[in-house]
């Protein structure tokens, strides 16, 4: 409420009535009474707004203190698929309409017994029933984003993730630990049982001890200057530091 009412009168908050900048106020003041971040703010903000508007019996009982704002971020999050576009056919937002009543007269009594993981569950049998989705369709879309990414660590480390099908990935794992277990007392040098499926998995992936192992080179650039014993300019010694 307090953000709706910066949208609307953003004078309020800023000189110029900049109903962006109101905004960022409201949600840093709340931020530091309810000590919680500026992000956990907007999320609660856009639950919130979600629930009052496609789920108002779940948002009452909310309001009347009988169920957490967990709660209803877990069923707000669980109504994603329903969700369509805003220029949809009318016959199209009628079903959307439709579809979320029925959750709304459902979660608001789950919400009264069920911990989150129930309702979890629950809501998205229910969805999946409404939407007639499948387990075997959706699947099927899971398995076309099965992808390999990088993301850096800090301190010289990095993040490699992949997704993929479990039985896979169990597998995989599978491997990595049973590697590991029966690696020789004089090969562990040391090493965890976690550290040693790190360093299995990366040797595997790069080839190690393979003919197609990966290989690195070194490539150094020195300024001509250097060779003839001519002094660099420091514009162009400091771009070859860097």
């Amino acid at each position: 409420e307090t953000v709706q009412f910066a949208r609307r009168h953003p004078e309020i908050y800023t000189i110029d009535a900049d109903v962006q900048m109101a905004e960022r106020s409201v949600v840093l003041e709340l931020s530091l009474r309810l000590r919680i971040s500026q992000e956990r703010v907007r999320e609660l903000c856009v639950v919130a707004e979600t629930a009052a508007r496609d789920l108002p019996l779940l948002w009452q009982r909310a309001r009347d203190g009988f169920a957490s704002m967990h709660s209803v971020g877990v069923i707000v999050t669980a109504t994603g698929p329903l969700a369509c576009p805003a220029d949809a056919p009318q016959p199209v937002r009628d079903a959307m309409a439709a579809a979320l009543a029925r959750v709304d007269e459902a979660a608001q009594e789950w919400v009264l017994t069920c911990s989150s993981a129930v309702l979890r569950q629950r809501t998205k049998k229910l969805v999946d029933r409404l939407t007639g989705d499948t387990a075997a369709r959706r699947h099927t879309r899971a398995m076309a984003d099965r992808h390999v990414s990088v993301s850096p660590a800090g301190d010289g480390m990095s993040w490699m993730t992949a997704l993929l099908p479990t039985h896979e990935a169990v597998a995989a794992m599978r491997r990595l630990t049973a590697t590991a277990k029966h690696t020789q007392r004089d090969k562990r040098e040391g090493r965890t049982r976690s550290q040693i499926r790190a360093d299995l998995f990366s040797g595997w992936l790069r080839g190690v001890g393979t003919p197609t192992a990966v290989k690195t080179k070194l490539f150094v650039t020195v300024p001509v200057q250097l060779l003839a014993g001519e002094p660099v300019p420091v514009e162009q010694a400091s771009i070859v530091g860097g």
